[in-house]
């Protein structure tokens, strides 16, 4: 392993001189035939770089002999990277600044468009529906998930089956599309003030004498979509509420919704009614299927969107605009952003740029007020409460008697193994304070961060490296662990419209009360049969699904129940920290092969299905464990230091399956 360095032509037309080489270099892991070595030659050449390629090492701004060739680069560099703040933009104005014009050299040959992917997959897997509603939610599943002439139908998740279930609905806070957002009741006090409900509303849905009591055993939580969704501007004859839900943890730990709230803030309950399970079932499941869509709008543009993939972009420019590229930081970041600026802008562009892309197409907000949530979303941003250590702490407590937070436990062994992969690769540059102070590139891009986003920890906070490894650890898990959390299982939440329905009809809403909802109500809830399609598709796309191969969608046995679908891998690749500033060569990387292997026989009576959340180093989704004594941990550190010190939730989706008999 090692840097590679692009000579100058001046200095020998790339050929080994006196004196060590000229140290315009990109840090890599491979050798000057791989794959990445010829990619990263090729954007080099296409800024005037020299084609002949040399071995170096990567270095600190203080120590480079060449500092005159070194900023004159970065200067080139800038003109290529220029910010975008979007002022004068009446719709993009107050989000994330972004690139002003995708530098050739980050451009993707074959990125197709959001749009065009999007009606492929409806062309391909349900093709014309025709016009109206649904009559019934059997037409619904049929037409989406049944094969039939002219069309092979989308595969079908098991949400079909418990969309219903309260336990169901409780589970998709945990390990659904979108587990960053439960915070657990730590003040009774306050509790009248968001959500009006009272001890006799829930009797009979908790174990303790009171609400009070429920705190106090650590057992309430709660999600508050208020602030946000409130005032959002909407479709024509759509809704968008802005819910408030509370949740219990019953004694065998099982998260269930006890109370929801349509709207947030104390008012009266003859205008702002409480729904709770003891209500009539069709009103308490419309309850349900309006704080899902509450949630697909928060989670698919504040959460994923503006606080995830934009912010990412804009760091990945930050950081290409004031760090060299042979700067061992933008080194380390380079495999985590490799392409997501690129990306950004094909979002941008094909997936919410018009009235017709398709997240303004599928959500009730539309186009105008996808803008409005992100920029709202922005404003709030901090970058202190993204990173999972404050998350993990401060959301929830550690000790809360919550089962099945895969989310939660798998990501905090991810963040320790960033960390100390962060903290190994500063500690070899940055080995006493005057490191720190006299790297005029890392304050540069210090000082461009805290401009940019809200709370970033500043050096001056420690003259360690304790707030540059905090930093880039959290810029590294927001590309890979939260990107993972919040795009794979888009598919199984989405999928089944009425689950997560992003168009609602008002009617139902506001023309009946509680006692008058009947089932006909909740078909009258759904969009139309063509933005039904619509979202399944972009379910189908954001997920990352379209992308996999035919053995994805294999029969399987409808007999044996299962969360989701899963595709075996082959080689994972861990990858060292940085080189040793003194030029010491690592070895290849370690290569481990993890062949999957053929479930051992056995018969269903005799099997306990357990399901285990996948890993959020990368792409994640349920692991099917068949057997009756096997523990969620012991798929074991080993295997997930494995995948995750890869980096492999950037490029592609990996998952594997343990089975046991």
């Amino acid at each position: 392993l090692g840097t590679l360095h692009f000579h100058k032509g001046e200095r020998g037309e790339g050929k080994r001189c006196g004196g060590p080489p000229h140290p315009l270099s990109f840090g890599i892991m491979g050798d000057v035939h791989s794959r990445p070595a010829r990619l990263i030659q090729e954007k080099w050449e296409a800024v005037g770089g020299a084609k002949e390629v040399v071995a170096t090492r990567a270095c600190l701004p203080q120590v480079d002999p060449y500092v005159a060739e070194r900023f004159e680069e970065l200067k080139r560099i800038n003109r290529q990277y220029e910010i975008d703040s979007y002022k004068g933009d009446l719709l993009r104005e107050g989000l994330p600044a972004g690139v002003r014009g995708v530098p050739q050299y980050e451009k993707k040959e074959k990125l197709v468009g959001y749009q065009e992917k999007v009606m492929e997959m409806v062309s391909k897997y349900v093709g014309d529906v025709g016009e109206g509603r649904w009559g019934s939610f059997e037409e619904l599943e049929e037409a989406l998930f049944k094969p039939g002439k002219g069309k092979r139908g989308f595969p079908r998740v098991s949400t079909v089956d418990r969309w219903l279930d309260d336990v169901e609905f409780g589970r998709q806070r945990l390990t659904g599309a979108h587990p960053v957002v439960l915070t657990q009741v730590v003040k009774c006090e306050l509790l009248p003030k968001k959500l009006l409900v009272t001890d006799e509303q829930v009797i009979g849905l908790i174990t303790e004498d009171s609400v009070e009591e429920a705190v106090a055993a650590r057992k309430l939580f709660i999600i508050d979509y208020h602030k946000l969704l409130d005032d959002i501007p909407t479709k024509k004859d759509a809704c968008l509420c802005s819910p408030i839900a509370l949740f219990y943890t019953r004694p065998n730990g099982a998260l269930v919704p006890i109370a929801i709230q349509l709207y947030g803030g104390p008012t009266a309950q003859d205008l702002n009614p409480v729904y709770t399970p003891n209500d009539n079932i069709w009103a308490w499941r419309m309850a349900k299927m309006i704080f899902n869509n509450a949630d697909m709008h928060y989670h698919l543009v504040a959460s994923l969107l503006a606080r995830c993939i934009l912010a990412v972009n804009l760091a990945a420019i930050i950081t290409s605009r004031c760090l060299s590229p042979h700067h061992p930081l933008k080194q380390l970041l380079e495999p985590f952003f490799n392409g997501c600026i690129a990306e950004s802008d094909n979002i941008l562009r094909t997936l919410v740029g018009s009235k017709s892309s398709p997240i303004p197409m599928i959500l009730s907000c539309g186009h105008d007020g996808w803008y409005k949530i992100a920029k709202k979303s922005w404003a709030k941003f901090n970058f202190n409460n993204t990173s999972f250590k404050h998350d993990y702490t401060e959301r929830v407590d550690p000790t809360s008697p919550l089962i099945g937070y895969y989310y939660r436990e798998d990501g905090m062994k991810l963040w320790r193994i960033l960390d100390k992969y962060v903290s190994d690769s500063a500690k070899k540059y940055y080995k006493k304070p005057d490191d720190i102070d006299d790297d005029h590139e890392l304050k540069r891009w210090t000082r461009e961060m805290v401009n940019n986003f809200t709370r970033f920890m500043e050096l001056q906070t420690c003259r360690k490296e304790q707030p540059i490894v905090f930093n880039i650890t959290t810029l590294i898990y927001m590309a890979t662990g939260l990107k993972a959390g919040l795009t794979h299982n888009i598919y199984q939440q989405y999928a089944w419209v009425p689950n997560s329905p992003g168009v609602l009809s008002r009617g139902p809403i506001i023309e009946k009360t509680k006692d008058q909802i009947t089932e006909k109500d909740l078909l009258s809830l759904l969009p139309d049969k063509k933005t039904t399609v619509l979202q399944t598709a972009t379910a189908f796309v954001l997920s990352g699904m379209a992308d996999l191969d035919a053995p994805h969608f294999a029969e399987r046995d409808p007999s044996i129940p299962t969360y989701g679908d899963n595709v075996s891998t082959g080689v994972t690749t861990v990858p060292p920290t940085l080189p040793d500033p003194d030029g010491t060569p690592h070895g290849e990387p370690e290569v481990q092969s993890v062949e999957p292997e053929p479930p051992a026989p056995c018969h269903l009576e005799d099997t306990v299905v357990v399901d285990v959340y996948g890993i959020p180093g990368d792409h994640r989704q349920y692991t099917h464990i068949r057997g009756s004594s096997m523990d969620p941990s012991d798929a074991g550190d080993e295997v997930l230091e494995t995948f995750i010190a890869g980096g492999k939730a950037r490029g592609g989706l990996v998952e594997w399956e343990i089975r046991k008999a």
